[in-house]
């Protein structure tokens, strides 16, 4: 398993994963990286209700060129989740100021063992270049001027996890 980042020299680009609670209960989870001051991920904890999921972004932070980052060769993401032993999110939440002190206080109160894990590994590729695309303007037609070429609008990827370039959004 992995999340495709494409490397935007002074832009952030973020990746979208659902995680999805297939069980009868609810569960809490969390999302870890190994390079958080590259990344970070909104919401990184919380509660999922049985039977959805939730929306996690991933956004790597703007980098300075389009060159791979020293080391990102080994950034990974972690995905925990453990059982909620309650009967719903609302029940949990009661007494916690938020779904992620909530998610913490499940997270301490479980036996390790009975934590599932993911890793996610980070790869990273050029975008795709609408340079590369872009003709030059077509020559006059006979008697006419002409126009000038527009840029081809590169697409978001192929990636499983969806995703967006461009600013953090609050």
């Amino acid at each position: 398993h992995e999340v495709k980042f494409d490397l935007v020299a002074g832009r952030s680009v973020e990746r979208v994963i659902r995680l999805q609670n297939n069980t009868t209960h609810p569960v809490a989870f969390k999302v870890k990286t190994t390079a958080p001051k590259r990344y970070f991920v909104r919401p990184s904890s919380g509660l999922i209700e049985a039977k959805t999921g939730v929306t996690v972004r991933l956004v790597m932070q703007a980098q300075k060129t389009s060159a791979r980052p020293v080391g990102a060769e080994k950034d990974k993401f972690l995905i925990q989740a453990s059982k909620v032993g309650a009967a719903s999110v609302s029940e949990v939440l009661r007494g916690f100021e938020s779904e992620e002190k909530a998610a913490r206080a499940v997270f301490d109160s479980v036996e390790r063992t009975s934590i599932q894990e993911r890793k996610l590994a980070c790869s990273f590729a050029a975008p795709p270049s609408s340079s590369m695309l872009a003709a030059a303007p077509p020559p006059p037609a006979a008697g006419g001027r002409g126009e000038a070429s527009r840029g081809v609008a590169s697409g978001m990827g192929g990636s499983r996890e969806g995703g967006r370039e461009g600013g953090r959004e609050g």
